[in-house]
């Protein structure tokens, strides 16, 4: 089966072989052309490359915190080499989006764990959310949980026995495990996002808000994080201060 997007890029840290392992276990029934971001693992972040993409300012940190969360709950810390490292990678699919895709193009996590149904709700979905979407969110994120509280009072869009489709309000990122974007969306994140001031969900978050793109949910979700339901351990907590 093939997925209705034009091309599956996949944020991929070279050393975790098991995820890619299972990843392509995962899309060799898929016919569709992807790619494994593998650049910018965080052994290769020289101070030169790290301080080209990612900029070390409480200030501005604070200043793209403050229009969508508590800054006094959210407050300034140092990334990690590892979440550095992921960001990168998560904006260098997007500039590749918008360089290669005629239309749209995925983005999947190497942790990210597809559900019974994910191509034919994939296929489902696509043609049935708004043609103004810029950005769809897929995964269950941070959980059903989240999902729920987020959604709750709202109505869907579009609703049937199968899915049901969301837009939402900014912030409007749940983790970033897997998201599709249109090609001039892309665009318009890179030429904005570098130098990146937060981690990339946040980031996205913030730059979807600050671009006023359209975004949506997919509910339920088509996927989820190994890392999150026990497949895989976090490749991104080491070094962090857990708050």
């Amino acid at each position: 089966m093939k997925l209705n997007t034009d091309k599956i890029f996949i944020i991929h840290y070279t050393q975790l072989t098991d995820r890619k392992e299972f990843m392509d276990i995962q899309i060799q029934g898929l016919d569709n052309e992807f790619v494994y971001v593998d650049k910018f693992d965080k052994e290769d972040m020289t101070p030169e490359i790290t301080t080209q993409l990612h900029r070390k300012d409480e200030k501005e940190h604070n200043k793209k915190v403050a229009p969508l969360w508590d800054v006094n709950i959210h407050s300034y810390r140092d990334l990690t080499r590892a979440e550095i490292s992921c960001a990168s990678k998560h904006f260098e699919a997007v500039r590749r989006i918008g360089e290669e895709c005629e239309n749209h193009g995925l983005i999947l996590e190497d942790d990210a764990v597809f559900h019974s149904q994910f191509e034919a709700g994939f296929n489902h979905c696509l043609p049935k959310t708004p043609e103004d979407w810029d950005v769809i969110l897929l995964g269950t994120g941070c959980g059903e949980w989240f999902i729920k509280h987020h959604i709750q009072g709202r109505a869907p869009v579009y609703a049937d026995a199968k899915s049901s489709i969301f837009k939402m309000p900014h912030p409007a990122t749940n983790c970033a495990e897997g998201y599709l974007i249109k090609k001039e969306a892309a665009k318009k994140i890179y030429n904005s996002v570098i130098p990146f001031d937060l981690a990339g969900d946040w980031e996205l978050a913030y730059q979807f808000y600050k671009l006023d793109l359209n975004v949506y949910w997919w509910v339920p979700p088509l996927l989820e994080q190994g890392s999150k339901n026990g497949q895989y351990e976090s490749s991104l907590d080491e070094g962090r201060e857990i708050r």
